[in-house]
């Protein structure tokens, strides 16, 4: 608003205007600043600009629904289309993928946060993005464009929020492991599909400097911000108002110090922060990441891929100084490491039937029905926070975590005292003593999604056009085609 409204970057108009007010912000030269990364805000600035030159002042409300509709929950939708096509392609049929892919969405708080105005929806789109074209491009080896292009979503990852810089770096890894065995360095068996010469070390170089290029891009833009206000490369979080902040950020690296068991604790068993407790769907991908380590080629890569992410954020937040996240509907800055661990779901998608000849195993004897039952508890934990109010104000663990400050938000969704009406949401009304209107405003949002999968249900194939890989594939000369296990 300060860019569109104000020309300018100082945010002196707005950081203490409700709905925008603020604690966390840079103070410079008698000037407001914002001290984040800006990729979505970068995204809701072309909307705001059409807007506004539309004529006409809605109000803020209004104005912040539809930016947050363009910016975050536009995003979310094709992450989540994304996350079907990278379980899809393991070889799970699409109508089990379109249901691991819902319900690793709205079982998990990645539903909630697509839902306020936060960096988390469009930086998983970037990675998940990125991580399909390095897996899957398409001519099946990685050239110039898609170099440019995965270089580029892992640097706007980057941008939307810096806590992305582990699944950047994750992602980056399976990118080089593509290139080595492109070029016939390393043979990682992991890319089957790929055929033909080995990609020359001269090309190799120049595919990795498009690559390199387009990464540093967007943050440059950032980089050119800070040091066009505040005189620096770094990050302003030294101007910080908050006092609070501004000291818990000077610890280790940025407010990351060694990780604490109890944190640890907390974060993934304990009511009050725990992932396993709220989305224990987390669990089983968890598990199905063990096990696809056991198995060949991209099964084994991003099983290894999820199990690194889910094991690096743990335990980046149990040393951050302010692991709870503030006020939210779960822990929050492990949300980018969720997509990638989802896609372990997809252990679970098969019956022993579908293997003819194989030895059944425990995932594949009742897989499936583990997977709808943890679908099913999760979607009931996470969907009446994600549609009442996923940043709740939750207290903050003094000196431990006491409590379950989210219980009323349940009572009152499961006793239909929530209203969902799309004017009421624009105005930000979310409970009502009106209990016919709150039931019937849930039945009728509740049922479009409900109806959209019973669509996507019906008209999609049962069988799929992708091979489930089971054994040692070789790469880059392609004497051995992958084919169903």
């Amino acid at each position: 608003m300060a860019v569109v409204y104000g020309k300018t970057f100082a945010i002196d108009s707005w950081h203490d205007v409700p709905p925008h007010e603020t604690m966390d912000k840079a103070y410079f030269e008698g000037h407001y600043y914002s001290d984040k990364t800006f990729g979505v805000s970068l995204l809701a600035v072309p909307v705001l600009y059409v807007m506004d030159a539309m004529g006409g002042t809605p109000p803020f409300t209004v104005v912040d629904y539809i930016l947050r509709m363009f910016a975050v929950s536009l995003p979310a939708a094709i992450s989540v289309v994304l996350l079907y096509l990278h379980i899809g392609r393991l070889g799970v049929p699409p109508r089990r993928a379109i249901l691991l892919a819902a319900g690793a969405f709205f079982g998990t708080m990645w539903f909630g946060y697509s839902t306020v105005f936060f960096p988390y929806a469009p930086g998983i789109a970037c990675v998940l993005g990125a991580l399909y074209l390095t897996l899957y491009p398409l001519r099946g080896r990685l050239e110039q464009r898609e170099c440019a292009a995965i270089g580029f979503l892992l640097g706007y990852a980057l941008l939307c929020d810096l806590i992305f810089n582990i699944a950047v770096f994750g992602v980056g890894v399976v990118w080089l492991c593509r290139m080595l065995d492109q070029g016939g360095i390393v043979g990682m068996r992991s890319f089957a599909e790929m055929r033909g010469e080995t990609t020359s070390p001269r090309r190799l170089l120049r595919l990795a400097l498009v690559f390199t290029i387009f990464a540093i891009i967007p943050m440059s833009l950032f980089a050119a911000y800070c040091y066009s206000i505040f005189g620096t490369f770094s990050l302003p979080y030294q101007f910080e108002v908050n006092d609070e902040f501004r000291e818990g950020m000077a610890r280790g690296i940025m407010g990351v110090t060694l990780p604490k068991p109890d944190v640890m604790f907390y974060l993934t068993l304990h009511p009050y922060r725990g992932i396993f407790i709220w989305s224990p769907i987390v669990a089983l991908a968890l598990a199905g990441c063990g096990i696809g380590t056991r198995q060949f080629g991209r099964r084994r890569m991003l099983g290894w891929l999820g199990i690194g992410m889910f094991v690096g954020y743990l335990l980046f937040n149990a040393g951050y100084y302010m692991w709870w996240g503030g006020w939210g509907m779960g822990p929050r800055f492990l949300l980018p490491m969720l997509p990638l661990t989802l896609i372990g779901l997809s252990e679970f998608a098969f019956n022993p039937s579908e293997r003819k000849g194989a030895i059944s195993t425990w995932p594949e004897r009742h897989g499936v029905k583990a997977a709808l039952a943890f679908i099913l508890l999760s979607v009931i934990a996470n969907v009446p926070l994600s549609l009442s109010d996923p940043q709740p104000p939750t207290p903050r663990p003094d000196p431990v975590p006491t409590g379950v400050a989210t219980a009323p938000y349940y009572k009152r969704f499961y006793t239909a005292q929530t209203t969902l009406w799309l004017g009421d949401r624009m105005m930000g009304r979310v409970f009502t003593s009106d209990r016919g209107s709150a039931a019937l405003s849930v039945l009728v949002v509740m049922g479009i999604p409900i109806g959209l999968l019973g669509l996507a249900w019906r008209f999609t194939p049962e069988k799929t056009l992708y091979p489930r890989i089971g054994y040692p594939l070789k790469t880059v000369d392609g004497s051995i085609r992958p084919q169903a296990s």
